[in-house]
């Protein structure tokens, strides 16, 4: 039995909201735990570097924004002298990225060309 790349995507299609919203999910149960402070400073903390991540990359590149949020984040706890589990983190971000894509899911913004602009 050969699986085809058709079935492949397809499989991945299905699977990938799943997951995120188990991410989430996850993302509210771990946050429960956290002291109430805690909770909404990473939850500002990890609002900020998903979008500073997304600024920076640009459309495309999960990977690398991730690692860059992720960077962002326990850099900016670690400076507070908070630590806090890589899961809550990966969660934070997820569920983060999951309610940006429900917002916008095909906003492209495109830069401007201003060069020609007397001002």
């Amino acid at each position: 039995m050969t699986i085809t790349n058709e079935q492949i995507l397809a499989l991945i299609s299905t699977l990938v909201p799943v997951i995120v919203s188990l991410a989430a999910y996850l993302y509210s149960i771990l946050v429960s735990k956290l002291p109430v402070q805690k909770q909404a400073l990473l939850q500002q903390i990890a609002t900020q570097s998903v979008h500073m991540a997304e600024q920076v990359v640009g459309p495309g590149n999960g990977m690398q924004k991730r690692t860059m949020a992720e960077d962002a984040i326990n850099a900016s706890m670690k400076s507070l002298g908070l630590n806090v589990a890589p899961a809550l983190v990966n969660s934070a971000i997820e569920s983060i990225v999951f309610a940006l894509n429900r917002q916008a899911p095909h906003l492209v913004i495109e830069p401007v060309d201003t060069s020609e602009v007397r001002g």
